[in-house]
């Protein structure tokens, strides 16, 4: 679980977050995955899939990465 897995998971609903450093967690999620119906793992595979075709536009995300950089006035000559 980090700041920015958050922004694209919702615990439970399209994915799991588990802290870094629970290892017992991370072992009950991974036999939910393994154990649970392929009804269940489809939908959450649909959901990641819908989330990502609508916020995850390379484009539109450098662009806005791009924006926070200050760019130098003058490049320097070598």
């Amino acid at each position: 679980d980090t700041p920015p897995n958050r922004e694209w998971v919702t615990h439970g609903e399209n994915g799991f977050l588990v802290p870094l450093d629970n290892r017992e967690e991370a072992l009950q999620v991974i036999r939910w995955a393994l154990e649970t119906d392929s009804e269940r793992r489809e939908h959450m595979r649909r959901l990641n899939k819908s989330i990502i075709e609508s916020r995850g536009s390379f484009q539109k995300n450098m662009t806005r990465a791009l924006s926070y950089i200050e760019w130098p006035k003058e490049v320097p000559a070598i």
